[in-house]
């Protein structure tokens, strides 16, 4: 407990020191996306909820599209919260914020689930979130929330590979793929069900009857993911080959949050 209420407050200070510059009202969070693209769409999406309708068809955004059926959009996304009540350039500042919190918060408990030490534990969970690869996400709404619900599904596979505690891994292992659908980050759920799969078969958990279940599961929940992330390649194409903006771009660039197996072997 000492060690989880430690990480949140460190967590907390981290966000603070990172987001510090970009914190006055006239400031913004100078990272591509996350300054420009998102605000305005999370703005929308929480005034429809709001208002008592839903975030459907936009004509604001991307010269209109419906916001519920967009991954990107996270419309039934938790932390969109962080922007109820205030303006979006503050709410965005709140939405990483929270993210950072949550990772530190989730590497930590990770790190003590592999029984490291609760000092060592913070001390690797602030060296992971302030590192680059983890800040330079910022920009990508998306991948911050898969982020976040995978250190929770990996807890979940960590409760039920062990040899005690294993009930637990239900509740940590649905929670995670929710957070990460929720997210839009459909690529990380194909990503953790493939690693998933891979790590129970060399634990040789597979191999027992009472683990052919879950491995089972894991396998479904990759296919559906596959299938939601895969979905996207249709339009997409269609884009690619009418668009003045996308034509001629090869199908990898046009397609960046869709599923090019490149990307699958890039996540595993």
């Amino acid at each position: 407990m000492r060690t989880a209420i430690a990480s949140i407050l460190l967590g907390l200070v981290l966000a603070a020191a990172l987001l510090a510059p970009a914190w006055p009202h006239d400031r913004a969070l100078a990272t591509k996306d996350a300054g420009h693209l998102f605000p305005s769409i999370k703005q929308r999406v929480v005034a429809a909820w709001s208002e008592g309708g839903l975030p459907t068809w936009q004509l604001e955004v991307g010269c209109g599209g419906p916001l519920l059926a967009d991954p990107m959009a996270q419309a039934l996304y938790p932390p969109d919260l962080a922007f109820v009540g205030t303006d979006p350039l503050t709410g965005m500042k709140r939405f990483v914020a929270l993210h950072v919190v949550l990772l530190v918060a989730g590497f930590a408990a990770l790190a003590r689930r592999r029984g490291v030490r609760p000092i060592v534990a913070l001390a690797a969970a602030l060296a992971w979130v302030g590192s680059g690869p983890v800040l330079s996400q910022h920009w990508s709404v998306l991948w911050m929330g898969g982020l976040v619900g995978l250190l929770a599904a990996l807890l979940g596979l960590e409760a039920l590979v062990g040899e005690r505690r294993r009930a637990a891994a239900v509740p940590w292992l649905v929670g995670g793929l929710v957070w990460m659908v929720l997210a839009g980050a459909y690529e990380v759920v194909v990503g953790f069900g493939v690693w998933a799969a891979l790590a129970l078969a060399a634990e040789g958990v597979a191999l027992r009857r009472a683990a052919c279940r879950p491995l089972v599961r894991f396998g479904v929940a990759a296919v559906l993911a596959a299938g939601l992330a895969a979905i996207q390649l249709l339009p997409t194409a269609e884009l690619r080959a009418l668009s003045n903006r996308a034509h001629g771009l090869p199908l990898e660039q046009a397609a960046f949050w869709s599923l090019p197996p490149v990307r699958l072997l890039e996540l595993v």
